[in-house]
């Protein structure tokens, strides 16, 4: 059985590594099949994963979900926009690898740590872009939507890494998060939506690790 469950997170492994590169609805979409292969397997053999992967395999799908999601709806628009629109609103770079190197390769993984290695350091990459204004009602709504759900997430990252929580950090951790995200709406909606594309990729980078641990992988 260990040889079947190990062929399965070969599997997610070889996905998860593609994200950085190239991060759009085609790449989620096989991370989210792998996903979905692990969840078939462990609801026949339950007894082959600790609750520990069950857990993170269900964030892990949850996420996948939302943010195809995301990706399809950008692609989609993107679909009547010129070409070099569409580079300058998937452009990743080298931004994107070095966020999630930071970040998995700490020893403690905190909300600051995150927000300072994947947040801080798009925001500054962006800045340097030029962006296309003018981009509609569509993408507006689209980005209100999706910061709703990475706010969300932020949170459950606040309580996933802290053992101990008071409601003095808990004031803390709000001001931080509302202080982001009140800057994030100050920037245009082309600079909002890569930075929500930043922050999914990273998102799944950590919930794929986070399963590939519990899965021993």
């Amino acid at each position: 059985m260990a040889g079947e469950r190990d062929l399965l997170v070969k599997g997610l492994r070889a996905k998860a590594a593609s994200i950085p590169d190239r991060f759009d609805d085609a790449t989620v979409w096989g991370l989210r099949s792998e996903l979905l292969a692990i969840d078939a397997y462990l609801r026949v053999h339950p007894r082959a994963a600790p609750a520990q992967a069950r857990r993170a395999l269900d964030r892990a799908l949850d996420l996948a979900g939302t943010a195809h999601e995301f990706t399809s709806e950008i692609r989609g628009f993107l679909g009547q926009k010129a070409k070099s629109e569409k580079a300058s609103l998937f452009d990743l770079s080298s931004i994107g690898v070095l966020a999630v190197e930071n970040v998995l390769t700490a020893d403690k993984i905190t909300l600051p740590r995150i927000l300072m290695s994947a947040l801080s350091e798009a925001l500054m990459f962006l800045a340097s872009r030029q962006y296309v204004s003018g981009a509609g009602d569509v993408l507006e709504g689209l980005c209100r939507q999706h910061a709703a759900a990475m706010y969300r997430e932020l949170w459950t990252l606040a309580t996933d890494y802290r053992k101990e929580l008071t409601a003095k950090d808990v004031k803390e951790i709000q001001a931080a998060v509302d202080g982001f995200f009140g800057r994030l709406e100050a920037a245009n909606v082309e600079v909002r939506i890569a930075i929500l594309r930043q922050f999914y990729a990273l998102l799944l980078m950590l919930r794929t690790s986070e399963l590939l641990e519990a899965l021993g992988g």
